[in-house]
Parts: C-alpha cells; structure tokens; sequence
C-alpha cells in the first residue's frame, strides 16, 4: 500500500469516527428530583412492598364484606300460570349470634290480574354451629387495617430509604468529581 492510498484511508476512517462520535447525542444531565423518580419507579423491593399493600387493602375490604349487609335476589317467570315473583331480602349479624332480615316480594299473576306485594322482618338466634361471631369478625377487620397500616409503613419507609440512598449517592459522586478537579 503506497503512503497517498494510506493516507486516504486514513482521513477516511478518521472522518467517519468524527462523524460518529458527532452523531451520538450527549448524555442527559439529569436532576436530583429526576434521579429519584427513576430510582422510585424502577426499584423491584418498592414494587414488591406496593403489590403487598395493594394484597393486604383486598384482604382488609374482604374482612368489611363478612360485616356488612347480606342481600339476596330472587326472582322467578312461571310460563304456564303467567306468574311472576321477585323477593329482596337484606341480612344483618348482629352479636351474639343474633341475625336480623328484612324480606319483601311482589308476585303478580298477570291472567287474573291479581297482585300481591308483601313485607316481613325476622330476627334470628344461631344455637349451634362454628361460624364466627360478628365480634371474631370486628376483630378480624381491626387486625386487617392494622396489617394494612404496617404495609403502608413499610412501603413509606422504603421510598424514604430509597431517596436517601440516592441523594447520598449523587452528592457523593459530585464530591469526587470536583476533588478530581482539585487533584489535577
């Protein structure tokens, strides 16, 4: 290879690592606020501690259901006496082993046009059984809401760690970078 043919390739291949290196956009400078949004956003114990949170919330409103109003729909078509029913009931434990319902219905009978509509309440002892009481289930809903709020701290505590971590991290490389600068 003669030096005018190395030369070119030379000036070549130079002019295409310029042109390159030209072509790469400069690195971001990003913030501390940017920093630990991505920390925040990307770290998997933070994910793991919020999938537990967001557990331990479901499991606190499936304790509440157990405690609210029961409802019961029912409702029935009877094609060969064109009769027709609808019944609501609403069930509330009270302690003790006490139940209260209220049932009402309307049933219409439309080839006679008789109409019937009726209204009941019952109030219920439990004798036997191993259900649990309506005070097991206000217990099982405080442990629930206290689980939760352990959750929820444990979650607030990790984004605080996080942040500081993060903080303490970028000082500390902002700190080297200029006694390097003092250095030279």
């Amino acid at each position: 290879m003669n030096s005018a043919t190395r030369s070119a390739a030379v000036f070549i291949l130079t002019t295409t690592v310029c042109c390159v290196l030209q072509a790469q956009p400069a690195p971001k400078k990003m913030t501390l606020d940017d920093l630990v949004g991505y920390a925040l956003e990307h770290s998997p114990d933070l994910h793991i501690a919020e999938i537990d949170l967001d557990t331990q919330q479901a499991n606190t409103m499936i304790q509440r259901a157990k405690f609210a109003f029961g409802v019961n729909y029912t409702g029935d078509h009877k094609v060969d006496d064109n009769k027709t029913g609808n019944t609501v009931t609403l069930t509330k434990p009270l302690p003790g082993g006490i139940s209260l319902t209220g049932t009402t219905g309307i049933t219409s009978n439309s080839g006679e046009g008789d109409d019937s509509t009726y209204f009941s309440v019952g109030l219920s002892k439990k004798l036997l059984g191993t259900d649990s009481s309506v005070l097991d289930t206000r217990k099982s809903i405080e442990d629930s809401l206290a689980d939760e709020l352990v959750a929820l701290n444990r979650v607030n505590l990790l984004r605080r760690q996080l942040v500081s971590r993060v903080s303490a991290a970028l000082y500390k490389t902002i700190r080297d970078t200029q006694s390097k600068k003092i250095q030279q």
